[in-house]
């Protein structure tokens, strides 16, 4: 009885992200937890993955704010020590013994530039940041390409659903036949337990491109930039730098109609790094271009190897991937000067 109805499908305390007031879900406070897989998370006190960031900023810090979707959170890699904002500070730390480096991972899946934009304002800037580092490609890509596009994001974007039982409902449950048929024939049980697509509006695994051969549209592209140009301006008017990273979205087959992996999932990714490239370009932007070198190695890796990749999937990445970004971000950053003496 309990697999057909498991106790924490009710209960939301068994649940890794919460509602907001602004942002729809965060990384709930204080959560930790160590699946079958041995895969390890924890929360720290604000939300954040990791082990928490004092406020204000002690004196002689310099600290890194990451802001992303899932592969910045890390919904690949083994444990919090794994993500790829950890491996940074591990590796810059190493690299800059002189210096005291934190980075806050600022990462929360589903999420687009427009939530990380409302975060960095409200939930990163606290931690004053001197570098915010921006790798967001993916889910602005879902953005772009889900059903009649809006700029405010309300097409792609959910409110944070609240379970009400019917009043039949616990009764019903008490016959086997029916947890059964719940369980196995609709989606109750994984939309309970996936705190995550909850924030998708109408999300369906097996969702269809609407587009096919046509134009994209360009409000989702539109939107993308202006976040990008937004987070520059509200991160350098408090005194932090900005880097965008290009991002690494791995298909077997670009050439199908998958909504997910398919062709015009890849042509909105290369149209939202051709708006990346241009806001950089533009306002002076570091830009630090990891993507080519990553799915190189994801070309070369052993296909029926899981530790020799650099993706698990599309987009998230093993822990040899992250690795591999931190490598790859820490040497942008000290190539391009934007630690200072």
């Amino acid at each position: 009885m309990e697999a057909l109805n498991p106790p924490y499908v009710d209960s939301d305390e068994d649940l890794a992200f919460e509602p907001h007031a602004n942002l729809v879900l965060v990384p709930k406070a204080g959560y930790e937890n160590v699946n079958d897989q041995g895969k390890r998370v924890r929360h720290d006190g604000d939300g954040f993955r990791g082990e928490g960031l004092v406020r204000p900023k002690p004196p002689g810090v310099f600290r890194i704010a990451c802001l992303g979707g899932s592969s910045t959170y890390g919904t690949g890699p083994s444990s919090n020590e794994t993500t790829w904002p950890a491996v940074l500070q591990q590796r810059l730390a190493e690299a800059l013994p002189g210096r005291r480096i934190e980075v806050l991972n600022g990462g929360v899946p589903t999420w687009t530039t427009t939530e990380s934009l409302i975060s960095l304002q409200s939930r990163v800037l606290p931690y004053e940041p001197d570098l915010v580092l921006v790798y967001h490609g993916m889910n602005d890509a879902s953005a772009a390409l889900w059903p009649e596009p809006r700029p405010d994001g309300s097409h792609f974007r959910s409110v944070w659903p609240v379970l009400r039982k019917s009043p039949v409902e616990p009764v019903l449950e008490r016959s086997v036949t029916y947890l059964v048929w719940r369980r196995y024939f609709t989606d109750y049980l994984w939309r309970r337990i996936d705190g995550n697509y909850k924030a998708i509006r109408n999300y369906d695994p097996d969702y269809v491109d609407p587009y096919g051969d046509g134009p994209l549209p360009a409000v989702g592209f539109d939107t993308f930039e202006r976040n990008l140009e937004s987070m520059v301006a509200v991160a350098r008017a408090h005194g932090a730098q900005v880097a965008f990273v290009t991002q690494a979205v791995w298909s077997e087959d670009p050439s199908t109609d998958d909504f997910w992996s398919g062709k015009n999932r890849m042509r909105a990714l290369g149209k939202l790094e051709e708006r990346l490239r241009a806001v950089a370009s533009e306002l002076g932007v570091a830009l630090i271009d990891a993507a080519p070198a990553m799915l190189d190695a994801e070309r070369a890796a052993d296909r029926g190897s899981a530790a020799d990749r650099i993706v698990a999937d599309d987009v998230h990445l093993t822990d040899r991937g992250a690795a591999m970004l931190a490598a790859l971000v820490a040497a942008g950053i000290e190539e391009q000067g934007l630690i200072a003496d």
